[in-house]
């Protein structure tokens, strides 16, 4: 198996999978971004998150969500993202 085959796999298994992501999420988070998004915004949706990930991730990143928490470790920021760009909801 050539280097790059391995480094592709390597990829592969290290994108986080959605119940990973969605553990990151707390119901009351989930009742506060349906009500601020009129509904659009279901976090413990994975279609929904995934939809919404361009806004989600400057505002985790940042740490100005989630709001009154406490806020995401280095580790969780970087799942997130990596999910985001190379994820999918099975």
């Amino acid at each position: 198996m050539s280097h790059e085959k391995k480094e592709q796999e390597k990829e592969a298994t290290d994108v986080p999978t959605w119940a990973t992501i969605k553990s990151y999420f707390t119901v009351d988070e989930q009742q506060c971004m349906l009500g601020v998004t009129n509904g659009s915004l279901d976090l413990l949706d994975c279609a929904s998150v995934m939809q919404w990930a361009a806004k989600i991730y400057p505002e985790v990143q940042s740490g100005a969500m989630p709001k009154g928490d406490t806020r995401w470790t280095d580790e969780m920021v970087a799942n997130f993202y990596t999910w985001w760009k190379n994820g999918n909801c099975n």
